[in-house]
């Protein structure tokens, strides 16, 4: 039985799964097995992995028809090692030394659950930035797991490792929140470590991400937050309340007020009624415009008279 289980999960593209691939396939410790899961259109993903003479490294075809996240769940199935690593085609480790630093920390720290830091890879701008995560951060995650839905610092999946004891299964139906949904269950359950070291350098804003097509969804955003607090066992309608009613300040004046949306809020508000909070976020929505507009000609006025006291 290995000690890790890598798994990439891919779709069509040649160049991000090879360089995934590759630096698997580099790493100084070498007690690991790479599961290539793959629900491309085509045989491009086969063709690379018909190329690879590594004994370690397996292939499963999925159906094209089946979701992305379909296609994580059966490379954690066909995992054997004593622990588990989901990573992305277009992520991949950052160095040579990066298994073995992970390796330790799961071997001394005795945590089922561990998540590093990370470098964030902009295709756009062409830069790379270190993930800044607080001990504070972790700590208030630690007391409350539920500030992933305002703030997720963990990252993607592939910043993530688990003991095989630990039952990982990414929910199908998510799309926005399907990472939130599993660090959730996980944080709520298991005592976590988080390693600082960056191992993990991910993509953060490729055109192919899932979640680029829901960033600016907010009604499908606070669907799925409404669906994630009920699965998760927090179904006093005062709580889910309390929390969708933060997420609404952060983005209930850019809904569309969606009929889907209006109907979930509904019945929660029940038996009040929906209209009063509308009402409620867009005097908000104005009085942020107010105090933006008043800052913004302080600072003018500010400007000026520097300009005025040096001009001689």
């Amino acid at each position: 039985m290995p000690f890790f289980s890598i798994i990439i999960p891919t779709f069509n593209n040649f160049f991000y799964a090879e360089r995934a691939l590759h630096s698997c396939l580099s790493q100084t410790f070498e007690d690991y097995e790479v599961i290539i899961t793959d629900h491309s259109s085509s045989t491009t993903i086969y063709n690379l992995y018909t190329s690879i003479t590594d004994s370690r490294v397996t292939y499963y075809r999925v159906a094209a028809s089946n979701s992305a996240i379909a296609n994580w769940n059966h490379g954690i199935t066909k995992a054997n090692g004593n622990y588990l690593k989901l990573l992305h085609h277009d992520d991949f480790f950052n160095n040579t030394h990066a298994l073995y630093v992970l390796y330790q920390m799961a071997r001394f720290m005795d945590k089922k659950v561990i998540f590093n830091n990370y470098f964030n890879l902009s295709e756009t701008n062409n830069t790379i930035q270190i993930s800044h995560t607080s001990p504070k951060y972790l700590a208030d995650l630690a007391a409350n797991p539920l500030t992933l839905l305002f703030s997720n610092k963990l990252g993607s999946p592939s910043n993530l490792t688990w003991r095989r004891d630990v039952n990982v299964s990414f929910n199908e139906a998510y799309k926005w929140l399907v990472d939130v949904d599993v660090y959730i269950y996980l944080l709520l359950n298991n005592q976590f470590y988080y390693c600082y070291s960056p191992i993990i350098t991910c993509t953060c804003d490729g055109e192919h991400q899932i979640s680029r097509k829901y960033e600016h969804d907010y009604d499908y955003i606070l669907i799925e937050s409404v669906d994630l607090l009920s699965s998760h066992g927090f179904h006093s309608r005062a709580v889910i309340l309390f929390y969708i009613l933060r997420l609404l300040i952060i983005y209930g004046s850019r809904t569309n007020w969606s009929s889907r949306l209006k109907s979930k809020l509904s019945r929660i508000l029940y038996p009040f009624p929906i209209l009063p909070l509308q009402v409620f976020l867009y005097l908000l929505k104005i009085l942020r415009m107010i105090v933006k507009s008043g800052i913004a000609t302080c600072r003018f006025k500010t400007s000026l008279s520097t300009i005025r006291r040096l001009r001689p």
